[in-house]
């Protein structure tokens, strides 16, 4: 797949999660693992929802609070919010009862069992994250 339909594909998928939300919330990234295919957006919610917290109190209470309670309400299988200020990943698992929550510090590697092989070193990743700038508004 190319970048051009895998942008594509992604911004199908967020449009249709804001609708079921009547919101203008989008997630930063989406992942749609173990399919085995291209994903159906338009049925399928992703397995995997990633945020990059912004300094902003308001987007990072959105982010800890608001987005996890929509994530969660839709069964999306993680959601794993990167916060560059407090140098961690919080990963949010869902659960039918009660969701698990895993905080990761800077110099830890997250695995998951959604994508066998996978690993993410939240040094590099914060450390690419330090070198983007934000808009000024």
């Amino acid at each position: 797949m190319d970048d051009v339909n895998d942008s594509a594909a992604y911004h199908a998928g967020m449009r249709q999660l804001q609708d079921r939300f009547d919101s203008r919330r989008l997630a930063d990234r989406v992942i749609w693992a173990g399919l085995g295919r291209l994903p159906n957006w338009r049925k399928e919610h992703p397995t995997i929802a990633v945020e990059f917290v912004s300094a902003r109190r308001r987007d990072r209470e959105r982010d800890y609070i608001d987005k996890r309670r929509d994530y969660m309400a839709i069964k999306i299988k993680e959601y794993w919010i990167i916060d560059r200020f407090q140098r961690t990943m919080t990963v949010i698992c869902y659960r039918p009862r009660r969701p698990q929550e895993l905080v990761l510090r800077e110099r830890e590697i997250y695995r998951t069992p959604l994508l066998p092989g996978f690993e993410l070193s939240l040094k590099r990743l914060l450390a690419v994250a330090d070198m983007l700038v934000e808009p000024q508004e």
